[in-house]
Parts: C-alpha cells; sequence; structure tokens
C-alpha cells in the first residue's frame, strides 16, 4: 500500500482556500441584512387635527346649534340658547372624529362622525344618526 502524504505547500494552499471561502460567510455588519432604499418612505398616514373641526356647527334638522374649540363642545337649542349638551371630541383617523357627551337631562352619549369640512355625519351606538353643518 502506497503511504500518500499531502506537500505541505498543498495543505497550505487548501487552508487559505477554505478560509477565504468562510470569510465570504461573514459580513462586517454582524450578520444583518441591509436593503437599500429604492427612494423615500411612504410616510404613516396623517390624520387631521381636532382644530380642523373647530367652529360652529348646526343640525341639520335644527334641534341645535354647536360650537367645537379644541376638543371641547357645547350645543345649544337654537330657539331658547339654553345648553342641549356638553362633551369632548377627538380625531380617530383619517375623516373619523369621536364625540363624547352629556346631555342638560344628564344622560351620557357618544356618537361617531363621518368629517368632511362643512359637513359632519354622525351615528349614535343605537343606530340614530344626525348631521350638522359648518355655519
Amino acid at each position: 500500500m502506497r503511504n500518500s502524504t499531502i506537500s505541505k505547500p498543498l495543505a497550505l494552499g487548501a487552508c487559505v482556500v477554505a478560509a477565504a471561502a468562510l470569510a465570504g460567510c461573514t459580513s462586517p455588519t454582524g450578520g444583518r441584512t441591509f436593503v437599500r432604499s429604492t427612494g423615500p418612505a411612504t410616510p404613516p398616514p396623517q390624520f387631521f387635527s381636532v382644530q380642523q373641526v373647530n367652529g360652529n356647527w348646526r343640525d341639520t334638522n335644527g334641534n341645535f346649534t354647536a360650537e367645537f374649540r379644541d376638543g371641547q363642545f357645547q350645543s345649544l337649542a337654537p330657539d331658547t340658547g339654553r345648553s342641549v349638551a356638553v362633551g369632548t371630541y377627538q380625531t380617530l383617523g383619517e375623516n373619523q372624529v369621536a364625540i363624547a357627551f352629556k346631555t342638560a337631562a344628564g344622560a351620557e352619549s357618544s356618537a361617531n362622525c363621518t368629517y368632511q369640512p362643512t359637513v359632519m355625519n354622525c351615528r349614535n351606538p343605537d343606530g340614530r344618526t344626525f348631521s350638522m353643518v359648518r355655519t
């Protein structure tokens, strides 16, 4: 049987090739993968502010007028000027306004409204709807 030996230069060459191959498996970023952007990132949706709702509104059925101001509102009876309800409002998302209020009789309720610059269409939890127009 023939004794096979590998020459030192050949063994050293094999080690260098193996080391170079292994070096290609690691990266200077510590194994993290980075994706190159092809353009600017899409910004998250910007919701409108409560200030955009600010102003005077009127119920389309003539039941009340309301003043919305910086997250607070008060509605008044148009014939007597007495308070109908007071409460708060906030914007929830694109064109959505949530209103929480307490009536002059002490009942608490809420409404979710779809906002447009000149009209808000609202729905109470019991399904009743009403609309307000900006005055």
